[in-house]
């Protein structure tokens, strides 16, 4: 209930029903018409509330449409596991060569020219091209 109201907030029950869902069974699923954005917008808005009430990281998830005439999706809210040490590290590490690349390229006003690493020692046979360019056949 909104604070001083007497009148019960759907999107609220809406929030309790998908708690419950994920607290016993793990996921909540649900059929969604994707022409209603208002219904997807109180879906995602619900299921990130539910989620705070529990602590976790919530992913909603839409199945793809049957065909065209139908709108209808299959939407599923899972919780989502925190990541790892070690894929936090690959995360900060990763963000820490891309901060590096844009102080390079303000720095020197250009962007830098990415040379690609060998993926083996072996030299390409005489004739191969080495550079070949992309989108033009």
């Amino acid at each position: 209930m909104r604070a001083g109201e007497g009148v019960p907030d759907p999107q609220w029950d809406f929030t309790l029903l998908i708690r419950e869902a994920l607290d016993k069974h793990g996921k909540f699923v649900s059929e969604v018409d994707t022409r209603d954005a208002q219904a997807l917008v109180d879906l995602q808005w619900a299921s990130r509330q539910a989620g705070r009430l529990l602590g976790v990281t919530v992913k909603l998830d839409l199945s793809a449409q049957y065909g065209h005439a139908d709108s209808i999706v299959t939407a599923t809210v899972r919780c989502v596991e925190p990541p790892d040490a070690a894929e936090r590290a690959r995360a900060a590490e990763g963000l820490e060569r891309l901060l590096a690349s844009v102080r390079e390229m303000q720095r020197t006003g250009c962007l830098p020219t990415l040379v690609p690493t060998p993926r083996s020692a072996r030299p390409l046979p005489p004739g191969e091209p080495t550079d070949v360019a992309v989108g033009l056949v």
